[in-house]
């Protein structure tokens, strides 16, 4: 269900933490609320199968558990350098380089 995951190029990710990602305290958080935890999961062994060691955290708003993947700093400082070149202008704050 999953397997087109695994055709996402290094610039469609990009794209996706564009649109749906973000960073904070040196971190990038992928949005995956709209997946279910299968497909989170999917999601997350993708990108540990691109050397990445991505972390599922769950939070609760209003009643509903949601789930998002975050990288921490060491991984969310390789993800920048190897993404950065695909941002564009009015998104280059998501690829911070200090």
């Amino acid at each position: 269900q999953y397997n087109w995951l695994q055709r996402i190029s290094a610039e469609g990710w990009a794209w996706w933490y564009m649109d749906d990602g973000s960073i904070q305290g040196g971190c990038i958080t992928f949005h995956t609320e709209g997946f279910d935890a299968r497909g989170v999961d999917a999601i997350k062994r993708v990108l540990y199968c691109r050397g990445y060691n991505p972390v599922i955290r769950r939070y609760s708003r209003q009643g509903k558990t949601y789930i998002v993947i975050t990288l921490r700093r060491p991984d969310t400082k390789r993800w920048v350098s190897e993404h950065a070149q695909y941002a564009v202008d009015c998104l280059r704050y998501k690829f911070p380089t200090s």
